[in-house]
């Protein structure tokens, strides 16, 4: 993942690990989401030739970017070396139409998500509710969607993103009944879906947990749930 970064008292970052003491309490005040990589992810990443993500924002007040990588360790080896990253292209010439990421569900606390051992399927559900995006799109009356990245963990099965203006749904921003923790890629829309103030966004997620004998409980390790 890639953040623009807002930091405390003008401070300078170091290396370390996310959401450490040091980091939250010393650097991080808060970030803006720029792009997500997961398991079976593109290796190049295209995004339409019209749109530019503005580094720092678009009133640049991010100072800094930072990369943030999850490792998925279960044997707990040691010296053990990673030389991956992520290559960013920029360009100093303006686009006339910007974009961002925007997430919905993301509920990843210890309690956020508690699903039962021994179910086959079981379904959690999510609403962005048409005050949440009233609120959202306050200064904006609408924006436009070109794709999606559906993500939760082993448990994931299927994953649904809905959009419904006036009780009724109108279009899918996810569909994806063969959700596969191996095979997460963005999903570009043939057409890109309006989202406008007063809509509410209905996210759906099926876990299995026939093969696991305790609850599994939502959190960033890969044994954890998200939605």
């Amino acid at each position: 993942m890639g953040f623009d970064v807002f930091l405390k008292n003008n401070s300078i970052p170091e290396p370390g690990q996310c959401f450490s003491d040091k980091w939250v309490k010393t650097y991080l005040q808060c970030g803006r989401l720029s792009l997500v990589w997961a398991v079976g992810g593109a290796v190049i990443q295209d995004f339409p030739k019209d749109l530019a993500y503005p580094l720092g924002g678009s009133d640049k007040t991010g100072k800094y970017f930072f990369i943030e990588i999850h490792y998925d360790n279960p044997k707990l080896k040691s010296n053990v070396r990673d030389f991956s990253g992520i290559r960013y292209y920029t360009t100093k010439n303006y686009r006339q139409t910007e974009f961002g990421i925007f997430t919905v569900g993301t509920s990843e606390s210890f309690n956020g998500i508690i699903v039962p051992p021994k179910a086959d399927r079981y379904q959690l559900d999510y609403s962005c509710s048409t005050e949440c995006t009233d609120k959202i799109f306050d200064e904006q009356p609408e924006i436009k969607v070109f794709s999606s990245l559906p993500h939760s963990h082993l448990l994931g099965k299927e994953i649904y993103t809905t959009v419904v203006r006036d009780g009724k749904e109108v279009a899918y921003l996810a569909n994806n009944k063969y959700y596969d923790f191996n095979y997460q890629y963005y999903n570009f829309l043939n057409k890109p879906v309006t989202l406008k103030k007063g809509d509410e966004i209905r996210t759906t997620c099926v876990y299995s947990s026939k093969d696991k004998d305790t609850f599994t409980y939502g959190g960033l390790a890969t044994y954890h749930e998200m939605w």
